[in-house]
């Protein structure tokens, strides 16, 4: 959901659309991932927590044709997921480009497309490298880790946005629940992050700080460029 969220501002009525499109999202891939786990558990058992393609070997189990139609299934899905994902998440480079708070190359739009390719090619070129050079249980740790700490973030802003009365687009966000919301959303990540191992926890830390010095040297220099 936050690869869609960093085209929002190309959304008409965001504001609007953003919260029920999530709403609705969410709540429907929820029930979907519930009833698939149900399904996979009561076909393969036990042996679920040892296969290595769960959904391929629990539709085996039915016919084996429909293992290479799952396989099949799930491979068009992660391109599909990849494709969204290189093009929505860049947007995040573009932005802090666009505000100087990184090179003003990754700024630059598509004459035709209008879409920030440069930023686009160096979010795909350090996805190629860490993919290449990582296994997959360290990929998974450091993206869960990641987002927990930008939920966190974003959890505590719409919060603070909404108190503040703030909004670039339409009424500012009024959402009876949204202090509920927000300590449920900041306590349940808080949650997942404590479950990483030490190390992982001090590198998170780590990284968070190093983004926090590089964040205020940089607004500090377009501060004074724009003097």
């Amino acid at each position: 959901m936050e690869t869609s969220l960093c085209a929002s501002g190309e959304v008409q009525q965001p504001n609007r659309t953003i919260p029920r499109a999530l709403a609705v999202a969410v709540l429907s891939t929820t029930i979907l991932y519930v009833a698939i786990q149900v399904i996979a558990q009561g076909i393969l058992g036990s042996s679920l927590a040892t296969s290595k393609a769960a959904l391929a070997d629990a539709m085996a189990q039915v016919h084996p044709a429909l293992r290479a139609v799952m396989l099949a299934g799930t491979a068009l899905s992660m391109f599909g997921w990849l494709s969204s994902d290189i093009l929505g998440s860049p947007r995040q480079l573009f932005a802090f480009a666009r505000d100087g708070l990184l090179p003003r190359v990754l700024g630059k739009l598509h004459p035709r497309s209008h879409a920030p390719y440069a930023a686009i090619l160096c979010y795909s070129t350090i996805a190629i490298a860490l993919a290449l050079t990582g296994t997959f249980n360290e990929l998974v740790v450091l993206s869960t880790l990641a987002i927990a700490a930008l939920y966190i973030a974003g959890c505590a802003a719409s919060w603070v946005l909404a108190r503040r009365g703030i909004a670039t687009s339409g009424t500012p966000l009024n959402f009876r629940f949204l202090g509920s919301a927000t300590v449920i959303g900041i306590g349940s990540m808080l949650a997942l992050v404590a479950l990483g191992s030490r190390q992982e926890i001090i590198g998170l830390a780590t990284l968070i700080g190093v983004s926090i010095l590089l964040y205020l040297i940089q607004a500090r220099i377009a501060l004074a460029e724009s003097r």
